[in-house]
């Protein structure tokens, strides 16, 4: 990690415990070395600040909207974090290519399944290009869902301290049982069981499309035993 970034990442991880009430130690699960990856809910721009200043490993990246490279100070955020970029089209060859190479690099990739922010903090439906990030290295895969960013502006315009909280699951190994090879609906799948273990995560009020947790099923989630 450069001085820059260093200094950028105590900068915004002072404002953040300064401005809000924090309850992120479950981070500390994340392992500090080695190839993982995170998937999270996605609320809003303070998201990726939020992980990148408070998780302790200096190999981390993720994925986040080109839009950000066009602005001079966002631009320069990302570029000083290494960040990927990605059409919110579709994600494509070029951005599926570096997200492996960090991956083979033994960096953590933080992915958000949802695609696009949900701005109220409910949870939306996955996109299966997330699966194919996730899944195709057979890396432990971590869910991890925070909750109060989206009211951080709100109630500091009104004089009050927002909370923001971090949660950390169980990780998890997406299989095909039985192995063979993975079709459109096993895609699918996969990806409604790992929307559902970020929604479990997450209070009832933000589960959105998985609030029903009757239908969560893991049939193609082998937990990573830590103990």
């Amino acid at each position: 990690m450069s001085p820059s970034e260093r200094i950028l990442s105590l900068c915004m991880r002072g404002a953040f415990r300064i401005l809000c009430r924090m309850d992120v130690k479950q981070l500390e699960r994340i392992p500090k070395h080695g190839a993982v990856v995170l998937a999270t809910n996605h609320i809003g721009n303070l998201d990726g600040p939020l992980f990148y200043s408070f998780l302790r490993r200096p190999k981390k990246t993720g994925i986040a909207k080109k839009e950000l490279w066009e602005h001079p100070l966002t631009g320069y955020i990302m570029r000083l974090w290494d960040l990927i970029p990605v059409d919110r089209g579709g994600t494509d060859r070029e951005t599926i290519r570096r997200c492996f190479r960090a991956l083979d690099d033994g960096y953590l990739l933080g992915i958000a399944p949802e695609g696009t922010r949900s701005k109220t903090g409910i949870l939306g439906a996955g996109h299966p290009g997330a699966v194919f990030i996730a899944g195709a290295k057979r890396l432990p895969i971590y869910p991890v869902v925070h909750w109060g960013t989206s009211e951080v502006l709100r109630k500091l315009a009104q004089f009050r301290r927002p909370s923001i909280t971090i949660r950390v699951g169980r990780p998890f190994f997406l299989e095909k049982p039985g192995g063979g090879k993975v079709g459109a609906e096993d895609r699918q799948r996969m990806l409604d069981e790992m929307m559902y273990q970020l929604a479990v995560l997450l209070p009832a009020r933000y589960r959105g499309s998985y609030a029903d947790l009757s239908r969560m099923t893991t049939d193609y989630i082998r937990y990573l035993d830590i103990n």
